[in-house]
This record gives C-alpha cells, sequence and structure tokens, in this order.
C-alpha cells in the first residue's frame, strides 16, 4: 500500500485522487479479535468498497495503561495493521481524545496516579505537553512505517483556541514521520470560527465534526416517528452546503481537504428500544441509510475530499457505502 498524500482538496494515491470511503469503530471493538476475526472484518469492508477505518487509541485498554508503557499497544495495533493491509484498508488513528466525561480512567489523571489535575493541563502545562510528545514519538516511532496508516489525528474534537500546542505536536509528528504522513485534528464544526486551528497552516486537512447546537446533520430522532419525517430527513441534505460554506469561511479558503470524518450515528438503538414492528423498523431504517447516501453525496458535490465518516456502521449499511464508492471512486 502507497502513501496517501494531501494535494489541493483531494487526498491523493499515486497520483490519483483517493476518496476516503468507510466509518468510525472504537478501538475496543478490535482488541481481543483473533487474527481469523479482524480479517472477516476487513474483508467485509472491501467487499463494500470501504477503504478507511477511523479510531480513536485514546483508551488504557489500547494505549499507556501506564505512563509511558506502550507494549500493550504495540502488540495489539501491529497485527491490527497488517491484516487491514491485507485488504487494502486504511486505518486514521487518533491519538488522543481530551474528554472531561472520561479524564477520571486517564492514565495521566492524578486520581490514577498521574500527574495532571485536568484534562486541559494536557495543553496548558508544560509536564501534560511533555507527556504529549512523548506519546506521539513513541506510535510514530513503532507503527509509522506500516503501509496501512492513512495520517495522524493527534487529537479528537479540539474545542477551545489552541493554536500554539497545534505548531507545536503537528510540526513534531509531521518531523519525524518516515513517511511523510499528512497531520491533523478533529474539530467540532459549531465551533467559535475565530478558533485559529480552523486556519492554520499547520494542518494538512481540515477534520470536522457537525454535532453540537447548530442542527446542521443532527438528526432530530424524537421527530422521526411523525408525518414530518421525510422533511426531516430532507433537511439533513439541504444543510450539507451550509455546512460546507461555514468551514470554508473557517478555514479561510485554504487550499487543503476537509471531510466531516464523524458524521452523526445512525440511531440503531434507538429503533431496537422503540419499534417494535419490524417491518416498520426496516422501512425507517432503509430511510435513514438512503438519506446516509443523499449527504454523501452532497458532501462530494460540494467540494469535500470524502462523502464523511459515520459514527460506527451496521453490516446492513455497508451496501450504501459500496454506492458511495461506485458514484465517486
Amino acid at each position: 500500500m502507497s502513501n496517501i498524500y494531501a494535494k489541493g482538496n483531494r487526498f491523493t494515491l499515486n497520483g490519483r485522487t483517493f476518496i476516503p470511503i468507510g466509518h468510525n469503530m472504537p478501538v475496543e471493538r478490535f482488541i481481543g479479535m483473533s487474527t481469523v476475526q479482524l480479517d472477516r472484518y476487513f474483508k467485509r469492508m472491501r467487499a463494500n468498497r470501504e477503504n478507511l477505518i477511523r479510531i480513536i487509541i485514546d483508551t488504557p485498554e489500547c494505549i499507556e495503561p501506564r505512563i509511558g508503557d506502550f507494549s500493550s499497544f504495540k502488540k495489539f495495533f501491529i497485527p491490527f495493521l497488517q491484516s487491514a493491509k491485507e485488504h487494502g484498508v486504511y486505518i486514521l488513528p487518533v491519538l488522543f481524545f481530551p474528554n472531561w466525561l472520561t479524564w477520571h480512567d486517564h492514565p495521566y489523571c492524578n486520581a490514577n496516579g498521574g500527574p495532571l489535575t485536568l484534562f486541559t493541563d494536557i495543553f496548558n502545562s508544560s509536564v501534560g505537553r511533555k507527556l504529549v510528545r512523548d506519546r506521539i514519538i513513541a506510535v510514530i516511532d513503532m507503527v509509522d512505517d506500516e503501509s496501512a496508516i492513512f495520517a495522524w489525528e493527534l487529537c479528537n474534537e479540539l474545542q477551545f483556541e489552541q493554536n500554539e500546542w497545534i505548531e507545536e505536536m503537528v510540526s513534531l509528528a509531521g518531523s519525524i514521520s518516515p513517511k511523510m504522513r499528512s497531520v491533523s485534528i478533529s474539530i467540532v464544526n459549531t465551533g467559535d470560527s475565530s478558533w485559529a486551528q480552523w486556519r492554520s497552516s499547520h494542518l494538512d486537512y481540515i477534520s470536522f465534526h457537525s454535532y453540537g447546537r447548530d442542527p446542521l446533520l443532527t438528526l432530530q430522532l424524537k421527530n422521526c416517528m411523525g408525518d414530518n419525517s421525510q422533511e426531516i430527513l430532507r433537511s439533513r441534505v439541504e444543510n450539507v452546503g451550509r455546512i460546507v460554506d461555514t468551514v470554508k469561511r473557517k478555514m479561510k479558503f485554504r487550499d487543503i481537504p476537509f471531510m466531516d470524518t464523524e458524521v452523526p450515528r445512525l440511531p440503531e438503538g434507538f429503533f431496537q428500544r422503540w419499534l417494535v414492528n419490524s417491518k416498520l423498523k426496516f422501512t425507517l431504517q432503509s430511510k435513514l441509510y438512503e438519506n446516509f447516501l443523499h449527504v454523501g453525496n452532497e458532501f462530494m458535490l460540494n467540494e469535500a475530499a470524502g462523502p464523511g465518516l459515520p459514527w460506527t456502521i451496521s453490516p446492513r449499511m455497508q451496501p450504501y457505502q459500496k454506492r458511495l464508492a461506485e458514484a465517486w471512486s
């Protein structure tokens, strides 16, 4: 597998446009899988023309159960990458997820014997920044040579001004990557447009998420059962152009790739909990999957680098990914 590069507003592979088609999946889904199980997973992805999976590795089960201990990560991640490579699937690892909701489980937290009090200390303290640098160096040194790496996403949903941190860490990752991988972070689309990271010259591409107060692609589940469900689903598609216009303005129209790397999750659990009528459940699921296809097409028509990566996926949804790939690859 060859390197993926950011060029203009597209990704390229061997000089040709590469359209990322794939999804997110929690890393816990793969920890403990056998080689046979991993191969089966990636084989199904490729059968549906998917070529990318984004995973957040910042969990004690995956990386650094104790500060500086990367042995479990290496044991899990290298076979994971090798299995993905066998099936032509690229991996987008996310190294940090600074979430106050799960901070109490993090090895850097002083509640677990770590040196940091708040999750924001990862960005704002010299000790926190050293921990970040040490992880970036260790991870890239271990796996950057593995050809299944798509890019390095250093932080998930950086929701406040941290341009100095970005400059330091993105520059570090880019300088030590033997394969010169693209480097970025992800940003919540509803964030303050004054945040410098939107227009940072250090980012090779813009990864945004359209969650939050702005409805954008957020699906109001409570209204899905009513007569206006078609109108709500249609509005998701119509909002894509507004999302893209907002993103372009925030990034000052820089000529780099941009894409939604967490399209709001389709509500599988909602159907399972509330719908007893299996025929109705199947009809609504199909409607939502078809709507996701239209959302993806709209992103591509509005010059995004990809149709968007849904947050998790089910086997029933994957054929719609295949239709996106056939339309745009």
